[in-house]
């Protein structure tokens, strides 16, 4: 993995903005990763006098983001050594870039769903997402490995597996508090039956 002071000397005015209307002057920082704007923020012309401050504050805050996210500009993974790094969201458990859990609550409960996206050039960006409860934990979460891997030309021989029960239930616990199994839908334990 590249050194993230490295990373940091070389980014330059990367996720940097200036905006300079009538009623917003300033600068504003906004990282993209994975899909997500990662807490964007504006650094305004009123609040430190000048673009120079405004911008100095701006880098200040870029940077602890990317420490905090690990973040490697894509123009820095293009080449050299940051070729073949491939960024991790740390909140994304799988370990397998592009591809999460979701939950979305119903009838009292939270419902889980396994969520792929990919973007290709002549498609755009793509989302797909499989229902845990219908069609199994380890064949919804390997469905979309693999179709994510097909559309990015990944090697779709080495599909990793899909977290265990143990890693799942410390996400969720991470995600919904202490009490999160008596929030998590019934079928719970119906996740686990080997599909």
């Amino acid at each position: 993995m590249p050194s993230i002071n490295t990373v940091i000397k070389q980014l330059g005015d990367t996720y940097l903005t200036i905006a300079d209307y009538h009623n917003s002057k300033g600068v504003w920082v906004r990282i993209v990763k994975n899909g997500e704007l990662l807490e964007p923020a504006f650094f305004s012309l009123a609040q430190y006098g000048s673009f120079d401050k405004a911008k100095k504050a701006a880098i200040r805050y870029r940077n602890q983001l990317v420490r905090k996210y690990n973040v490697i500009p894509r123009k820095l993974r293009a080449a050299g050594p940051y070729a073949n790094y491939r960024e991790t969201d740390p909140r994304n458990f799988t370990g397998v870039v592009g591809v999460g859990l979701q939950l979305h609550e119903k009838d009292g409960y939270y419902h889980a769903t396994w969520k792929a996206q990919w973007y290709r050039k002549d498609t755009g960006l793509k989302t797909r997402s499989l229902s845990i409860a219908k069609h199994g934990y380890k064949t919804a979460f390997r469905t979309l490995v693999r179709k994510r891997f097909e559309e990015t030309g990944q090697d779709v021989k080495r599909l990793p597996s899909a977290p265990d029960r143990k890693a799942m239930a410390a996400h969720l616990k991470e995600r919904l508090g202490p009490k999160w199994r008596s929030l998590i839908s019934p079928k719970w334990d119906q996740w686990w039956d080997g599909r």
